[in-house]
């Protein structure tokens, strides 16, 4: 490879969308006056508190089986019911369910 075949131009496409998403980025970042410092420590209290979940207590398994099914049970019954809805929703608002009387008298009034 030569030195001609890494020119500007070549990236350009790239460069710019990316210098955007930059600038974007810092722009959120001093809107939102995020700190790097605290970050860090954030960062380094979130992996204390995940040693917290390792092991994992084994005891208290059986008391999450019962809320966990319930869960299950709860989408197994909202998604046919969403599903149905959804299909009525959609079939009322398409365009082919609409009155084709309708459409056709306004087309021969414009004519």
């Amino acid at each position: 490879m030569t030195w001609d075949e890494f020119s500007p131009r070549r990236y350009q496409s790239a460069v710019a969308p990316a210098a955007s998403l930059l600038a974007l980025t810092a722009f959120a970042l001093w809107r939102v006056e995020a700190n790097l410092g605290d970050l860090v420590k954030g960062l380094g209290k979130g992996l204390e508190m995940l040693g917290l979940f390792v092991p994992p207590e084994w005891g208290a398994f059986s008391e999450m089986v019962e809320p966990a099914l319930v869960t299950v049970l709860l989408a197994l019954t909202a998604t046919p019911i969403g599903a149905v809805l959804a299909l009525v929703f959609g079939l009322a608002g398409s365009a082919r369910r609409r009155a084709r009387r309708w459409r056709s008298s306004a087309a021969c009034r414009k004519s």
